[in-house]
């Protein structure tokens, strides 16, 4: 076991250039690459990187463990970001279409109320029967439903009143179609990001499994160097031990 009691200063790190909004990224994906920066940094202390190559641990892995963290705060979490936010405006914009359907179409349904007061047939046979979800069938509820106000002769019911609901469902449509898009957007942005973090991690134990032999947790002057690893201090290091970082 190598002696590095007089340890200088760790290479430095480098830090995300981007501010990530609350909630945006997930906490678990946050703390893993805060604890790899953690470990990394205590890899590319140069007498502690001379004694993990006794176990094959190099300024290659160290570099290359900082090229993982780059890329993932970089450029996977800010697309994360950026897309998550599209996809909550395209949230917002799918619900006021939405709603703008629903008032069209109250138009023609108070229409029906009172043409047909008190008439259960005449109102059953202008429900819609389709939740938005089963959007086909949806589409073809209300399509129906504006063919037959145009056919007849509603209280209060002008044709710009039908023709306002077929141009509202048209838009909630492009709304909807918008609004998946956006989500499976985001989706795939955040299963990429999922999949960088999990190399990040792999990286980061792989010099946690090394340091855990070349500094073990029954040598008492292993302790602050266990402690800058993340490693449990007195006991042998697993994946399911880590300790994160303050």
């Amino acid at each position: 076991m190598a002696d590095t009691k007089s340890t200088p200063a760790p290479a430095s790190t480098p830090k995300s250039k981007h501010a990530h909004p609350r909630g945006d990224i997930a906490q678990d994906i946050i703390t893993d690459v805060a604890l790899a920066k953690k470990v990394n940094s205590a890899a590319k202390v140069p007498d502690r990187l001379t004694a993990l190559a006794a176990r094959q641990i190099t300024a290659t892995d160290t570099g290359a463990l900082d090229g993982l963290i780059t890329n993932v705060e970089d450029t996977l979490m800010p697309d994360v970001v950026t897309k998550k936010h599209n996809a909550r405006l395209a949230t917002v914009a799918e619900g006021k279409a939405k709603t703008a359907l629903d008032q069209a179409l109250d138009v023609i349904m108070n229409g029906v109320k009172r043409s047909y007061p008190g008439d259960k047939a005449q109102a059953a046979a202008y429900t819609i029967g389709h939740l938005p979800g089963e959007r086909k069938e949806f589409e073809a509820d209300v399509k129906s439903l504006v063919a037959r106000a145009q056919a007849a002769t509603l209280k209060g019911v002008a044709p710009a009143d039908c023709q306002a609901v077929l141009t509202a469902l048209t838009n909630w449509i492009a709304a909807d179609d918008a609004q998946q898009a956006a989500n499976d957007l985001y989706s795939t942005a955040n299963n990429g990001l999922r999949q960088a973090t999990n190399q990040i991690n792999t990286s980061r134990r792989d010099i946690q499994y090394a340091a855990d032999l070349v500094w073990p947790w029954d040598k008492p002057d292993s302790a602050p160097h266990r402690l800058a690893f993340g490693l449990p201090p007195k006991q042998k290091f697993s994946a399911s031990n880590v300790k994160a970082p303050a």
